[in-house]
């Protein structure tokens, strides 16, 4: 039953998501057409563009809403699917879903599944969009083939890593497991905080919708001081001891998810506890 219950969460929510995808492959495309406008061509070239043109005020614009597309396609995927989980679980729509034969944890856990896979693939989106603008433009600027410039970044960053000591060379990839972890996982942790803070505010009686999105304010924020209070003594033992930097991130990304862990969990926990409650849906 989990599984048609996440293959009809998938068919409710693709229409939005894959609309940001769009949104974000578009703007991309665009922006990477914009490094070739006058200002910056004449820049990397080393000759005269002359004034600021049309060109180079639409390629500025390109620029701008690039940024925008993005900030807006991370923020975007959270509203909408806290918005969808809100009115698919506690409004009139919640009726028809609390109906279903189905158990608490399952329709809790194919809601967070599917909103987390898409984090991730828009996560993930942005990352491939920075990364290709960034490679577009090296090789738009670079001389050679975009193989030999591939070639290039390839044999320099090999030549860092050798060049680097053992342990910076350990540490460095402790780092990277810590980040691919915490891409990964994260957006789990970020969907059962989500849809748990939402769960939490279905316990006032009035303005159930704005007490969710203070449960969820409230939560990030007491995540956020919870971190800083761990990242103090890191802190403080970094510049004490003169450390390794790349230690110092590896540790700061090793204690952000396991909070990010503890928290989702703890949240999972009390939305389990709510669902199986009498509770009067909105």
């Amino acid at each position: 039953m989990l599984g048609k219950l996440i293959k009809h969460e998938w068919k409710s929510t693709y229409k939005v998501c894959g609309l940001i995808f769009i949104c974000v492959a578009l703007f991309t495309l665009l922006s990477c057409i914009s490094l070739r406008m006058p200002s910056i061509y004449s820049a990397m070239t080393y000759r005269d563009g002359g004034a600021f043109g049309v060109l180079d005020a639409m390629g500025a614009l390109t620029f701008v809403l690039y940024v925008l597309t993005l900030l807006g396609a991370s923020y975007g995927v959270i509203i909408y699917l806290g918005v969808h989980f809100y009115k698919s679980m506690y409004t009139d729509e919640g009726y028809l879903t609390h109906t279903l034969p189905v158990t608490v944890p399952q329709l809790f856990v194919s809601k967070i599944l599917v909103g987390a896979v898409w984090m991730l693939l828009v996560g993930a989106a942005i990352i491939v969009s920075v990364v290709g603008l960034l490679y577009t433009f090296m090789c738009m600027y670079m001389p050679g083939t975009p193989a030999e410039v591939t070639g290039v970044l390839a044999e320099s960053f090999s030549q860092l890593f050798e060049e680097l000591g053992s342990d910076i060379q350990a540490e460095l990839v402790h780092l990277t497991v810590s980040t691919v972890l915490t891409v990964v996982v994260g957006p789990f942790c970020s969907a059962a905080i989500l849809f748990g803070s939402i769960t939490l505010g279905q316990l006032f009686t009035r303005y159930r919708a704005l007490m969710a999105i203070v449960c969820y304010i409230v939560v990030n924020i007491l995540q956020s001081v919870l971190s800083f209070l761990i990242q103090i003594p890191l802190t403080i033992g970094y510049v004490m001891a003169g450390s390794d930097p790349v230690a110092y991130y590896a540790k700061t990304f090793d204690w952000s998810l396991v909070l990010s862990l503890i928290t989702g969990v703890l949240l999972y926990f009390a939305s389990y506890m709510v669902l199986t409650r009498k509770f009067d849906i909105e």
